[in-house]
């Protein structure tokens, strides 16, 4: 039984006009056959024997110029099923200026409770925006205000952000470093880049 019947032939014919018209007028053998196995997989432990039948249709399609590939496709077309259009792939917008290996993103909430959305969102965006730099995520406990501390959201946090998926590369607790902030107030005092408020707070 010669398993190149008539409908076969006219998905074959339909395939070669759609490429050919496609690419200018010409296509090929050789670039329908993975494309006819898509459609009919049946066919697949035959393909030897349908090799011979594709090539002589793209011969014969290919001797027709362009009008007339594009005439007969309106025809064809119908055999041939509806290609899915193409998900766009969605992807953060690129950072002005930002060079790979150099971008520093910083996540510094305070350690008043584990992470609300809000916060989960921050983290995954600065994290998405490290990968794509391959750059370095800086995790921040701000913890200078005794009144909004939770002891064990040190942790929580911690715990939150590496549930996300997000990794940081750098781990800073403020209060660990008042020190730091001392000297630097001081230098900016001294070159006169601050001062010392003195109104009353109300």
């Amino acid at each position: 039984m010669d398993i190149v019947d008539q409908g076969l032939r006219d998905i074959i014919y339909a395939l070669a006009l759609k490429y050919a018209v496609k690419y200018g007028g010409k296509t090929s053998a050789k670039s329908l056959v993975g494309k006819l196995i898509a459609i009919r997989p049946d066919i697949k432990a035959h393909i030897k024997d349908v090799i011979p039948h594709i090539e002589r249709i793209v011969n014969e399609v290919n001797n027709l110029t362009l009008e007339e590939q594009k005439t007969l496709l309106e025809k064809y077309s119908e055999i041939l099923p509806k290609e899915k259009p193409k998900e766009e792939k969605k992807a953060l917008p690129p950072l002005s200026g930002a060079e790979e290996g150099k971008v520093r993103m910083r996540f510094a909430p305070g350690p008043s409770g584990p992470l609300h959305i809000g916060h989960s969102r921050a983290v995954v965006l600065n994290d998405e925006y490290v990968r794509m730099y391959k750059g370095a995520l800086i995790l921040r406990l701000e913890d200078t205000n005794p009144k909004n501390v939770l002891p064990e959201a040190y942790d929580m946090i911690k715990e939150d952000v590496s549930w996300l998926k997000a990794k940081w590369h750098e781990f800073y607790i403020q209060s660990d470093r008042i020190e730091i902030y001392y000297e630097h107030a001081k230098k900016l005092l001294e070159m006169g880049k601050a001062y010392i408020c003195t109104e009353d707070p109300e």
